[in-house]
């Protein structure tokens, strides 16, 4: 079955202009299929990068950072395809290596919802086609019939466990998930977004309330205090840890799950204001 005709890519983007264009030039040394990607309203030159070196791939631009389940569900929805690939783009992908994922899809039972190659090295075992509970969210391979009846990605997440959701949700509903493990893909973790002080402290702020999150709507926490005992650990090593950098990682994820336990959302009104006001309380604390 040609790629071409059966599969979409869609990569979210958000300040990933050097990341982003090296992805884009492996896909296209030979266009596969549709490319669409959605923009979280970068403040760097990703999307001129776009515009000047790859015309033919369409962008959705955003008009905030609307986090990345949300965003991917923007390119999801515009899928006319058999097949979509969410793609990250610290990932580097070759023509070749995604025509040989394409083609072993077909071999798969129809109860396979989701695929991947192997992003780490301990997981490229070369056994085949592994059925697992978890793949990475950085190259998921999705089943459109498939993903249809499961549910796009849950949109009250902003940051984080959205990939774990969706497949544990897809498990719950009788699909499978399968690992290809005998084709390896490069992931540079990390690489999609320059690093910073402030980026480092929402990201933490988002991985605590995302996981309480998730742990709860799927009754892995039993009840509120496993969620309780959880933020005082992380505030007690937010105060006594010798690394400043550690100091300040479990103080935003002591934030964070506070957060959550008070019933706020991830997203506010305005993002923007309420990273900023996030970023402030961090800036506050000692150290």
């Amino acid at each position: 079955m040609a790629i071409d005709k059966n599969l979409t890519i869609i990569i979210v983007s958000f300040n990933s202009g050097y990341a982003i264009t090296q992805c884009l030039r492996l896909l296209l040394e030979s266009p596969p299929c549709k490319i669409l990607i959605v923009d979280n309203a970068s403040t760097d030159n990703t999307v001129s990068l776009i515009e000047s070196d790859f015309p033919n791939v369409e962008i959705i631009l955003s008009e905030k950072n609307i986090g990345y389940g949300r965003a991917a569900n923007l390119g999801l929805e515009r899928v006319l395809t058999k097949y979509s690939l969410l793609l990250n783009p610290d990932v580097f992908l070759d023509i070749k290596t995604l025509s040989l994922v394409f083609n072993e899809v077909f071999a798969c039972s129809q109860d396979v919802a989701i695929f991947s190659p192997s992003l780490k090295n301990q997981d490229y075992l070369k056994e085949g086609n592994i059925s697992v509970q978890y793949l990475i969210g950085a190259f998921l391979l999705f089943n459109m019939e498939c993903l249809k009846k499961i549910g796009f990605f849950d949109e009250n997440i902003f940051l984080f466990y959205e990939e774990k959701d969706l497949e544990l949700r897809a498990i719950k509903q009788g699909y499978q998930l399968v690992l290809m493990s005998d084709h390896y893909v490069e992931h540079i973790k990390s690489a999609s977004t320059k690093k910073s002080e402030s980026i480092d402290f929402l990201r933490n702020w988002h991985v605590a309330w995302s996981s309480f999150y998730y742990s709860y709507k799927h009754g892995l926490m039993k009840n509120k205090y496993e969620g309780i005992f959880l933020m005082i650990r992380y505030g007690i090593k937010s105060l006594i840890n010798l690394r400043q950098w550690k100091r300040k990682k479990y103080r935003a994820r002591f934030l964070g799950c506070a957060a959550y336990l008070r019933g706020e959302k991830a997203f506010a009104n305005d993002v923007a204001r309420h990273s900023e006001k996030l970023i402030n309380n961090n800036s506050n604390f000692p150290g």
